[in-house]
């Protein structure tokens, strides 16, 4: 959050998807306090229905580990598995889809095409970009963040997909998941240039 926080003070564009990991954060006292509003509300009618006898001792509004069932316990560790593999197989699968993304591009610049010339996603174009970014200063391309650098022409384009109106150059295959799977990319070259 400390990054995310000095992106916007610095006037970097910030996604929504940055903010994923408040989810756990606010997670955590939310299901605290819901876990512990059943023992004071129980806590409070015992001592209503017992006043009239003798006062009942004061029990603790937040439950100790040995209060929550076993069986929640279970689904806490099997929710916690399933995200962690989730987790892995999304951050595997883009950073080999965003490895094979950028080695197809250097395969270009090493046969000649200026790296200016390649819309090979938000990173190839903000590294090989010699002008800072700016919305709309650019061509638009099959990415989309090509219109926001000034010195980028799209002329060729690595994506996941076919797209209409271009050659293909070449299909570049990768491992999806880094271990396991197969993806494809398209090398395409635009006709405008």
């Amino acid at each position: 959050m400390a990054g995310t926080l000095g992106q916007a003070l610095i006037g970097q564009e910030i996604y929504d998807r940055y903010l994923i990991t408040l989810v756990p954060l606010l997670c955590g006292p939310l299901l605290g306090s819901l876990a512990a509003r059943p023992a004071a509300t129980s806590a409070a009618s015992l001592q209503a229905s017992a006043a009239p006898r003798a006062a009942a001792p004061a029990r603790s509004s937040n439950p100790s580990r040995a209060s929550v069932p076993t069986t929640s316990r279970w689904a806490g560790a099997v929710g916690l598995v399933v995200v962690a593999a989730l987790s892995w197989s999304v951050t595997a699968s883009t950073l080999a889809r965003d490895g094979a993304q950028w080695r197809a591009a250097e395969r270009l610049v090493a046969r000649g095409v200026s790296a200016t010339d390649i819309d090979a996603g938000f990173e190839w174009l903000g590294w090989h970009s010699s002008r800072p970014m700016a919305t709309g200063s650019g061509v638009v391309g099959a990415h989309g963040y090509t219109s926001s650098f000034a010195d980028t022409r799209a002329c060729y384009t690595v994506s996941q997909s076919p797209l209409p109106d271009m050659a293909v150059v070449e299909t570049v295959h990768y491992p999806r998941f880094a271990v396991a799977g197969s993806s494809t990319l398209w090398v395409q070259r635009s006709a405008d240039c």
